[in-house]
């Protein structure tokens, strides 16, 4: 019995572990506000995209809270990273309206993460 408890340890370690088919993507720390262009936070909530413009596929996203703050995540097949990719992006933010339909917009401004701590104010363009 002890044996295939040990076994059986061991086989969850191995299956739940990280998996060894994909590398980890070299993250930066990214933070910041959604604001409308007079500075007021944007307080719809939703979520803001970053497509990297060079890199395809490449992406981050993040919640916004009702004060307009945000924090990115980097997300691969199998995994969840805090952050983004150094590089230019493409920034798009999504709100849900209460009829569940979505409203995206997508910003004229492109943003760049830079290597280390990023903390970054969106404007709302319209």
């Amino acid at each position: 019995m002890r044996r295939l408890i040990g076994i059986t340890i061991v086989w969850t370690l191995v299956a739940c572990g990280p998996r060894h088919g994909e590398a980890k993507p070299d993250t930066h720390k990214v933070q910041g506000k959604v604001v409308y262009k007079d500075g007021k936070p944007y307080a719809d909530g939703g979520q803001i995209e970053f497509h990297h413009v060079e890199k395809a596929g490449v992406s981050a996203r993040g919640e916004i809270g009702k004060d307009g703050s945000f924090v990115l995540h980097t997300m691969t097949a199998q995994q969840k990273y805090a952050g983004a990719v150094e590089g230019t992006y493409a920034v798009k933010v999504m709100v849900i309206a209460p009829d569940q339909s979505m409203k995206l917009t997508e910003l004229k401004k492109k943003h760049a993460i830079a290597k280390g701590d990023n903390k970054l104010t969106i404007a709302i363009d319209d």
